[in-house]
C-alpha cells in the first residue's frame, strides 16, 4: 500500500484495521499475562497474533510487572 493513502474512518478497510488493532491488542495483553517459563501458551498465542506457526525454537519473554516499592 502507498505509504500516502488515507484510509476514510468510514470505509471497509478502516473497518478491517480496527478490527485487526483489537484482535493485536487483545492478544499482546494475553502475552503479557504469561510467565517466562511458559512457552507453550506464549507460542499459541504469538502463532494466532502473527497468522502463522512458529517453531519449538521460537522464544519470547513477556514483560515483567512493574514492581512497587
Amino acid at each position: 500500500m502507498d505509504a500516502h493513502r488515507w484510509i476514510g474512518v468510514r470505509s471497509p478497510e478502516f473497518r478491517a484495521v480496527s478490527e485487526r488493532i483489537k484482535v493485536a491488542t487483545r492478544l499482546s495483553s494475553k502475552l503479557s499475562s504469561y510467565r517466562w517459563d511458559e512457552p507453550e501458551p506464549i507460542r499459541e498465542v504469538f502463532e494466532e497474533l502473527i497468522g502463522k506457526p512458529v517453531d519449538d525454537s521460537f522464544h519470547l519473554t513477556p514483560p515483567s510487572p512493574p514492581t512497587t516499592g
